[in-house]
């Protein structure tokens, strides 16, 4: 009988590829749908209608850095069908509440691949805001990225931990659900990836500024927010 090391091995292993098969059905499901849906019009009318590709926008970096504020911003301003989707929000709805090493991480990295390629595939653009370390959830985006599905944005936030913490301490009335002792142990897993897509944002950069550019990069969208706040 295979010893306790090798059958964890080999149910990552499972998990692994039976993430990547629904992926890659979710992505052949959408494209065969748009397909569809063009086929049934007018022949005038389909070589007139042109295919919106859905737009991922992966918005990471430090817990307290802001990225989840900018998020939100890019969230308010959309002009077309946009799905928000947290990498806290999924700690929190389950007891005990999860991520990092606790056994439901696992759980949660699957409900957010396969939240992320739903809403893609009904045609949503999707922002996705975490930490979103590169250990965790480089498969998971690899896995995203190359689902033939979207158009893909990758922004990291380099922000030093004392700046992170420097931004932590002017929002301390709001009850954010972790201490600076969290934040200086999940630091080490939010630097940048070194991936191709991967643009990185300097701490120098105030809220607006950054809104402003994955606006213009990704959302397609002219206009500046006018927030000057780092």
């Amino acid at each position: 009988m295979p010893d306790r090391r090798t059958r964890c091995k080999r149910k990552r292993a499972y998990r692994t590829r039976s993430a990547e098969r629904q992926v890659w059905a979710g992505a052949t499901w959408a494209l065969n749908r748009r397909g569809e849906a063009l086929g049934s019009r007018g022949g005038k009318d389909r070589a007139m209608e042109p295919m919106v590709t859905p737009r991922l926008i992966v918005v990471r970096g430090p817990s307290g850095s802001g990225k989840s504020t900018v998020a939100r911003r890019l969230f308010e301003r959309a002009v077309r069908r946009v799905c928000l989707i947290e990498q806290d929000h999924y700690r929190f709805i389950f007891r005990p509440a999860g991520g990092g090493n606790l056994p439901n991480s696992a759980t949660i990295h699957r409900m957010i691949e396969q939240n992320v390629i739903s809403a893609l595939t009904d045609g949503y653009d999707v922002i996705l805001e975490g930490i979103l370390s590169q250990r965790s959830y480089g498969l998971v985006l690899d896995r995203l990225f190359s689902a033939g599905v979207s158009e893909n944005f990758l922004y990291s936030f380099d922000v030093t931990i004392d700046e992170t913490l420097r931004r932590h301490r002017t929002r301390l009335a709001t009850d954010c659900g972790f201490t600076e002792d969290d934040m200086r142990d999940w630091y080490p897993h939010a630097h940048r990836w070194g991936h191709e897509l991967e643009r990185l944002i300097p701490e120098s950069s105030s809220i607006g500024d950054i809104v402003s550019r994955i606006a213009q990069d990704a959302l397609r969208m002219s206009g500046t927010d006018t927030d000057a706040s780092p």
